[in-house]
C-alpha cells in the first residue's frame, strides 16, 4: 500500500456504491458458523486431546487426524474475527475490489487456505493485508535495495512476522518451520520436482504448525512437540532431500522443437532482403509461432 491509498482509506474517499447488504449477511452467517465450530471442537477438547497421554501413545497416523481435526477448529477462531471485521468495512460501502486499489477488505481466502496443499499459497491468503505489508515494507526492498538473496529475504521477513506476533517462543519455532518449508517447496519446485505425495506432506506441516502456534504455555507447546517429534523430523529431511535432489532433464522433444524453429528463424533472416520488410516480418511472426508450439 502506498501513502496515497492510505490517504483515500481514511479519508473515506475509495467508497463504492450502495451498502453491499447481500456480502454484509454473508459475512454474518460465515462467522456465526465459524464461532459455532469453534465452540463445538473446543467442546469436545479436540485441542487439549493433542498434549494427552492417549493422544502420545497414538500412532503417527492417529496423530496426524487429530492435528487436523485441531487446526481446523483453531482456524475457525480467526475467521470468526476477521469476518466481523469485514462486515464494518462493507457497512462503510469500501471498495473491496477495484483495479485502481487493492482488496482492503478481504484479509482471508477460506477456500484456498483449506483446500490448497501449497504452505507458499497458504501463507499468501491469510491474513493477506499483514501479508502484503510484509511483501512491499520488507521483502521487495530488502531485495532491490539491499542486495539481498530472495531466501535471506524470506528468512528475515518471515522472522519479522513473528517479532509483530509477540514473544511466545512457539511463534518463532512456528515461522521458522513454515520458512523451512517454504523454501523447501521451492528449491523442489525449481527442480521440476511437484508431486501430490509433497503437496500432502505441505499441508500435514501448516495443521501442525498452526497447532503449535497456540500453545502460549511453553510447558504444554514442548510437550506436544515432543510427542510429535517424529513428524516435525520429516521437515528437515525434506529439505536436506530438496538440495541434494538432481534437477530434472528438459524433454528432449521440445528441445529439439525449439532448436529445429530457431534455426528456421535464422534462415528467415539470411535470406531476406532489404526490399522485402514485410515478408520477412511476416515469416519471422510465423516462426516463432512455431517455435512456441
Amino acid at each position: 500500500y502506498n501513502y496515497d491509498e492510505h490517504c483515500r482509506l481514511i479519508n473515506l474517499q475509495n467508497q463504492d456504491g450502495p451498502n453491499k447488504k447481500s456480502k454484509i449477511f454473508g459475512r454474518v452467517g460465515l462467522a456465526i458458523g465459524c464461532l459455532a465450530f469453534y465452540a463445538i471442537g473446543t467442546a469436545y477438547s479436540a485441542v487439549n486431546y493433542t498434549i494427552s497421554e492417549k493422544f502420545e501413545k497414538s500412532s503417527i497416523f492417529v496423530r496426524i487426524f487429530f492435528i487436523s481435526i485441531s487446526g481446523y477448529v483453531l482456524r475457525s477462531r480467526y475467521y470468526t474475527a476477521w469476518s466481523i471485521s469485514e462486515i464494518i468495512g462493507f457497512q462503510l460501502n469500501l471498495k473491496d475490489s477495484h483495479k485502481n486499489y487493492n482488496e482492503y477488505l478481504e484479509n482471508i481466502n477460506i477456500y484456498v487456505v483449506e483446500t490448497d496443499l501449497s504452505m507458499k499459497v497458504r501463507l499468501d491468503n491469510w491474513n493477506i493485508s499483514i501479508a502484503t505489508w510484509l511483501r512491499y515494507c520488507f521483502y521487495e526492498p530488502s531485495t532491490q535495495y539491499f542486495g539481498v538473496s530472495k531466501e535471506n529475504a524470506s528468512l528475515f521477513t518471515i522472522m519479522l512476522s513473528g517479532f509483530w506476533h509477540g514473544f511466545y517462543p512457539v511463534y518463532y519455532i512456528s515461522f521458522f518451520c513454515m520458512y523451512v518449508v517454504t523454501q523447501t517447496e521451492r528449491i523442489f519446485y525449481k527442480k521440476g520436482m511437484s508431486s501430490f505425495a509433497l503437496k500432502l506432506l505441505y499441508s500435514i506441516e501448516a495443521n501442525l504448525l498452526g497447532t503449535t502456534f497456540n500453545f502460549f504455555d511453553w510447558d504444554k507447546a514442548k510437550r506436544y512437540i515432543g510427542s510429535n517429534w517424529d513428524i516435525f523430523m520429516i521437515y528437515p529431511i525434506l529439505f536436506i532431500i530438496a538440495i541434494l535432489w538432481p534437477k530434472q532433464k528438459k524433454n528432449q522433444k521440445t528441445e529439439s522443437v525449439t532448436q529445429e524453429g530457431t534455426e528456421k528463424k535464422e534462415n528467415v533472416k539470411s535470406d531476406s532482403t532489404p526490399n522485402e520488410g514485410s515478408e520477412m516480418t511476416s515469416a519471422f511472426g510465423a516462426s516463432k509461432k512455431r517455435v512456441r508450439e
